[in-house]
Protein backbone atom coordinates (compact mmCIF):
# COMPACT_ATOMS: atom_id res chain seq x y z
CA UNK A 1 0.00 0.00 0.00
CA UNK A 2 2.78 2.55 0.66
CA UNK A 3 4.07 1.97 -2.87
CA UNK A 4 0.57 2.41 -4.28
CA UNK A 5 0.15 5.75 -2.53
CA UNK A 6 3.53 6.89 -3.83
CA UNK A 7 2.22 6.30 -7.33
CA UNK A 8 -1.17 8.04 -7.25
CA UNK A 9 -1.17 10.56 -4.37
CA UNK A 10 1.52 13.09 -5.47
CA UNK A 11 0.05 15.83 -7.68
CA UNK A 12 1.30 16.53 -11.21
CA UNK A 13 5.01 17.33 -11.56
CA UNK A 14 5.80 15.73 -8.18
CA UNK A 15 7.06 12.35 -7.02
CA UNK A 16 6.42 10.75 -3.66
CA UNK A 17 8.55 8.83 -1.18
CA UNK A 18 6.98 7.24 1.89
CA UNK A 19 9.23 7.82 4.91
CA UNK A 20 6.99 6.25 7.56
CA UNK A 21 3.80 4.21 7.21
CA UNK A 22 1.42 2.95 9.91
CA UNK A 23 -1.98 2.97 8.25
CA UNK A 24 -4.53 2.34 11.01
CA UNK A 25 -6.88 4.44 13.09
CA UNK A 26 -4.62 6.38 15.44
CA UNK A 27 -1.61 5.65 13.22
CA UNK A 28 0.21 7.96 10.84
CA UNK A 29 2.36 8.23 7.76
CA UNK A 30 4.99 10.67 6.56
CA UNK A 31 5.59 11.40 2.89
CA UNK A 32 8.17 13.44 1.02
CA UNK A 33 6.82 15.13 -2.09
CA UNK A 34 9.58 16.19 -4.45
CA UNK A 35 9.03 18.87 -7.07
CA UNK A 36 10.08 18.55 -10.70
CA UNK A 37 13.27 20.34 -11.74
CA UNK A 38 11.26 23.13 -13.36
CA UNK A 39 9.59 23.91 -10.03
CA UNK A 40 12.66 24.03 -7.80
CA UNK A 41 12.27 26.70 -5.15
CA UNK A 42 8.58 25.92 -4.57
CA UNK A 43 9.11 23.57 -1.64
CA UNK A 44 7.74 24.13 1.83
CA UNK A 45 10.31 22.04 3.70
CA UNK A 46 13.29 22.69 1.41
CA UNK A 47 13.74 24.26 -1.99
CA UNK A 48 12.67 21.16 -3.88
CA UNK A 49 10.41 19.11 -1.62
CA UNK A 50 7.61 19.11 0.95
CA UNK A 51 7.45 16.75 3.90
CA UNK A 52 4.02 16.13 5.27
CA UNK A 53 2.92 14.34 8.44
CA UNK A 54 -0.51 12.73 8.34
CA UNK A 55 -2.30 11.42 11.43
CA UNK A 56 -5.19 9.04 10.77
CA UNK A 57 -7.86 10.13 13.22
CA UNK A 58 -10.74 8.03 11.90
CA UNK A 59 -11.07 5.05 9.55
CA UNK A 60 -14.45 3.66 8.51
CA UNK A 61 -13.91 0.56 6.39
CA UNK A 62 -14.54 1.34 2.71
CA UNK A 63 -16.45 4.50 3.67
CA UNK A 64 -14.44 7.35 5.21
CA UNK A 65 -10.93 8.44 6.16
CA UNK A 66 -10.30 11.48 8.36
CA UNK A 67 -6.77 12.89 8.55
CA UNK A 68 -4.90 15.65 10.36
CA UNK A 69 -2.22 16.96 8.00
CA UNK A 70 0.73 19.18 8.86
CA UNK A 71 3.65 20.41 6.75
CA UNK A 72 7.20 20.58 8.06
CA UNK A 73 8.10 24.17 7.29
CA UNK A 74 9.78 27.17 8.88
CA UNK A 75 7.35 29.45 7.05
CA UNK A 76 4.40 30.41 9.26
CA UNK A 77 2.22 30.57 6.15
CA UNK A 78 2.26 26.76 6.09
CA UNK A 79 1.79 26.20 9.83
CA UNK A 80 -1.22 24.66 11.53
CA UNK A 81 -3.11 21.41 11.10
CA UNK A 82 -5.25 20.85 8.04
CA UNK A 83 -8.19 18.46 8.33
CA UNK A 84 -8.82 16.29 5.28
CA UNK A 85 -11.79 13.96 4.90
CA UNK A 86 -11.95 11.31 2.17
CA UNK A 87 -15.32 9.65 1.55
CA UNK A 88 -16.04 6.62 -0.63
CA UNK A 89 -19.58 6.12 -1.94
CA UNK A 90 -20.37 2.90 -3.84
CA UNK A 91 -22.10 3.44 -7.17
CA UNK A 92 -23.46 1.00 -9.73
CA UNK A 93 -20.40 1.39 -11.95
CA UNK A 94 -17.65 2.26 -9.49
CA UNK A 95 -16.97 4.35 -6.41
CA UNK A 96 -17.44 8.10 -6.00
CA UNK A 97 -14.43 9.49 -4.10
CA UNK A 98 -14.65 12.99 -2.63
CA UNK A 99 -12.12 14.98 -0.63
CA UNK A 100 -12.84 17.86 1.72
CA UNK A 101 -10.07 20.07 3.11
CA UNK A 102 -10.53 22.38 6.10
CA UNK A 103 -8.18 24.81 7.84
CA UNK A 104 -5.93 24.93 4.79
CA UNK A 105 -2.70 26.90 5.52
CA UNK A 106 -2.77 30.47 4.21
CA UNK A 107 0.33 29.81 2.10
CA UNK A 108 -1.51 27.35 -0.14
CA UNK A 109 -3.48 29.12 -2.84
CA UNK A 110 -7.02 27.68 -3.27
CA UNK A 111 -6.59 27.24 -7.02
CA UNK A 112 -3.30 25.35 -6.53
CA UNK A 113 -4.83 23.15 -3.85
CA UNK A 114 -7.85 22.32 -5.99
CA UNK A 115 -5.65 21.49 -8.97
CA UNK A 116 -3.44 19.23 -6.83
CA UNK A 117 -6.37 17.33 -5.34
CA UNK A 118 -8.00 16.94 -8.75
CA UNK A 119 -4.76 15.50 -10.13
CA UNK A 120 -4.51 13.03 -7.24
CA UNK A 121 -8.10 11.87 -7.76
CA UNK A 122 -7.53 11.42 -11.50
CA UNK A 123 -4.39 9.39 -10.82
CA UNK A 124 -6.26 7.27 -8.28
CA UNK A 125 -8.93 6.50 -10.89
CA UNK A 126 -6.28 5.51 -13.41
CA UNK A 127 -4.52 3.37 -10.80
CA UNK A 128 -7.56 1.35 -9.72
CA UNK A 129 -9.34 0.99 -13.07
CA UNK A 130 -8.12 -2.23 -14.72
CA UNK A 131 -6.41 -2.10 -18.07
CA UNK A 132 -7.11 -4.73 -20.72
CA UNK A 133 -4.11 -6.83 -19.70
CA UNK A 134 -5.64 -7.48 -16.28
CA UNK A 135 -9.32 -7.03 -17.07
CA UNK A 136 -11.73 -9.16 -15.09
CA UNK A 137 -13.47 -12.09 -16.71
CA UNK A 138 -17.22 -11.64 -17.31
CA UNK A 139 -18.08 -13.92 -14.38
CA UNK A 140 -15.85 -11.89 -12.06
CA UNK A 141 -17.34 -8.64 -13.37
CA UNK A 142 -20.81 -9.94 -12.59
CA UNK A 143 -19.85 -11.00 -9.07
CA UNK A 144 -18.17 -7.63 -8.50
CA UNK A 145 -21.35 -5.85 -9.62
CA UNK A 146 -23.48 -7.74 -7.11
CA UNK A 147 -20.94 -7.04 -4.38
CA UNK A 148 -21.42 -3.35 -5.15
CA UNK A 149 -25.17 -3.92 -4.96
CA UNK A 150 -24.74 -5.34 -1.46
CA UNK A 151 -22.63 -2.36 -0.34
CA UNK A 152 -25.18 0.14 -1.61
CA UNK A 153 -28.12 -1.78 -0.10
CA UNK A 154 -26.86 -1.27 3.45
CA UNK A 155 -25.27 2.11 2.78
CA UNK A 156 -26.66 5.56 3.61
CA UNK A 157 -28.28 6.03 0.17
CA UNK A 158 -30.13 2.81 -0.75
CA UNK A 159 -32.12 4.78 -3.36
CA UNK A 160 -29.01 4.48 -5.54
CA UNK A 161 -29.88 0.81 -6.04
CA UNK A 162 -32.23 2.10 -8.75
CA UNK A 163 -29.12 2.52 -10.95
CA UNK A 164 -28.82 -1.27 -11.08
CA UNK A 165 -32.33 -1.69 -12.56
CA UNK A 166 -33.76 -1.23 -16.03
CA UNK A 167 -36.29 1.54 -16.76
CA UNK A 168 -39.02 -1.03 -16.06
CA UNK A 169 -38.72 -4.58 -14.74
CA UNK A 170 -40.58 -7.60 -13.40
CA UNK A 171 -40.32 -8.96 -9.87
CA UNK A 172 -41.52 -12.42 -8.86
CA UNK A 173 -41.38 -14.75 -5.89
CA UNK A 174 -43.34 -17.39 -3.98
CA UNK A 175 -46.21 -14.95 -3.34
CA UNK A 176 -46.66 -13.79 -6.94
CA UNK A 177 -45.26 -11.26 -9.40
CA UNK A 178 -45.54 -7.58 -10.28
CA UNK A 179 -44.27 -5.05 -12.82
CA UNK A 180 -42.38 -1.96 -11.66
CA UNK A 181 -41.26 1.32 -13.17
CA UNK A 182 -37.89 2.68 -12.14
CA UNK A 183 -39.23 5.97 -10.78
CA UNK A 184 -39.46 7.97 -7.56
CA UNK A 185 -42.02 5.56 -6.10
CA UNK A 186 -39.55 2.71 -6.62
CA UNK A 187 -36.79 4.73 -4.96
CA UNK A 188 -39.03 5.31 -1.95
CA UNK A 189 -39.70 1.57 -1.81
CA UNK A 190 -35.94 0.88 -1.82
CA UNK A 191 -35.62 3.15 1.22
CA UNK A 192 -38.47 1.27 2.93
CA UNK A 193 -36.75 -2.07 2.29
CA UNK A 194 -33.47 -0.67 3.66
CA UNK A 195 -35.22 0.64 6.78
CA UNK A 196 -36.94 -2.73 7.27
CA UNK A 197 -33.63 -4.59 7.07
CA UNK A 198 -31.96 -2.18 9.48
CA UNK A 199 -34.84 -2.38 11.96
CA UNK A 200 -34.58 -6.18 11.77
CA UNK A 201 -30.96 -5.97 12.88
CA UNK A 202 -29.30 -6.88 9.58
CA UNK A 203 -25.56 -6.32 9.97
CA UNK A 204 -24.19 -7.52 6.63
CA UNK A 205 -25.17 -8.67 3.18
CA UNK A 206 -22.67 -10.61 1.11
CA UNK A 207 -22.54 -12.51 -2.16
CA UNK A 208 -22.20 -16.28 -1.81
CA UNK A 209 -22.25 -18.58 -4.81
CA UNK A 210 -23.05 -17.16 -8.24
CA UNK A 211 -23.79 -18.68 -11.64
CA UNK A 212 -24.68 -17.20 -15.01
CA UNK A 213 -25.65 -18.27 -18.50
CA UNK A 214 -26.01 -16.19 -21.67
CA UNK A 215 -29.51 -16.49 -23.10
CA UNK A 216 -29.03 -14.32 -26.21
CA UNK A 217 -30.32 -10.96 -27.36
CA UNK A 218 -28.02 -9.16 -24.95
CA UNK A 219 -29.48 -10.90 -21.91
CA UNK A 220 -27.83 -12.97 -19.17
CA UNK A 221 -29.54 -15.10 -16.52
CA UNK A 222 -27.63 -14.95 -13.24
CA UNK A 223 -28.41 -16.61 -9.93
CA UNK A 224 -26.96 -15.17 -6.74
CA UNK A 225 -26.88 -16.70 -3.29
CA UNK A 226 -27.22 -13.86 -0.81
CA UNK A 227 -25.77 -14.37 2.68
CA UNK A 228 -27.21 -12.09 5.37
CA UNK A 229 -26.28 -11.81 9.04
CA UNK A 230 -28.29 -10.26 11.86
CA UNK A 231 -27.55 -9.06 15.36
CA UNK A 232 -29.86 -11.64 16.89
CA UNK A 233 -28.40 -14.61 15.02
CA UNK A 234 -24.74 -13.62 15.37
CA UNK A 235 -22.46 -15.37 12.91
CA UNK A 236 -25.19 -17.77 11.75
CA UNK A 237 -26.23 -16.48 8.31
CA UNK A 238 -29.56 -16.60 6.52
CA UNK A 239 -29.17 -17.62 2.89
CA UNK A 240 -31.58 -16.96 0.06
CA UNK A 241 -31.31 -17.15 -3.72
CA UNK A 242 -32.46 -14.76 -6.40
CA UNK A 243 -32.25 -15.23 -10.17
CA UNK A 244 -31.78 -12.07 -12.25
CA UNK A 245 -32.43 -11.49 -15.94
CA UNK A 246 -29.84 -8.88 -16.87
CA UNK A 247 -29.99 -6.72 -19.98
CA UNK A 248 -26.66 -5.46 -21.26
CA UNK A 249 -26.59 -1.67 -21.71
CA UNK A 250 -23.96 0.99 -22.40
CA UNK A 251 -23.67 1.55 -18.66
CA UNK A 252 -23.45 -2.14 -17.80
CA UNK A 253 -25.98 -4.91 -17.06
CA UNK A 254 -29.36 -3.74 -15.80
CA UNK A 255 -31.90 -5.89 -13.94
CA UNK A 256 -34.84 -6.49 -16.29
CA UNK A 257 -36.46 -9.10 -14.04
CA UNK A 258 -35.77 -11.09 -10.90
CA UNK A 259 -37.24 -14.15 -9.20
CA UNK A 260 -36.82 -14.77 -5.47
CA UNK A 261 -36.51 -18.49 -4.81
CA UNK A 262 -37.52 -18.10 -1.16
CA UNK A 263 -39.66 -15.64 0.76
CA UNK A 264 -37.14 -13.53 2.69
CA UNK A 265 -39.64 -12.54 5.38
CA UNK A 266 -40.63 -16.16 5.96
CA UNK A 267 -36.97 -17.15 6.28
CA UNK A 268 -36.43 -14.35 8.78
CA UNK A 269 -39.55 -15.35 10.70
CA UNK A 270 -38.32 -18.97 10.89
CA UNK A 271 -35.11 -17.67 12.45
CA UNK A 272 -37.02 -15.67 15.06
CA UNK A 273 -36.19 -12.30 13.53
CA UNK A 274 -39.81 -11.24 12.98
Amino acid sequence: MPGAMERWLPPDNMTGEMLHFDFREGGSYRMRLKYAESQRGSGKTSEDYDEVDVRLTKLEDSRRIEQDVSFESEDDAFSGVMRMTWTFQPKAHGTLVTVRAENVPDGIRPEDHEAGLSASLAQLANFVEPDESRAMKPADQLEDRFKRYALVSLGPDPEQLAEFYDTSFLAAGPKGSAAFTNDEAFRRWLREVHDFNVSSGMTSMAVGATSAITVGGGFTLATVEWVATFQRTGDTPIRFNISYLLRESESGPRIAAYISHEDQEEAMRASGLL
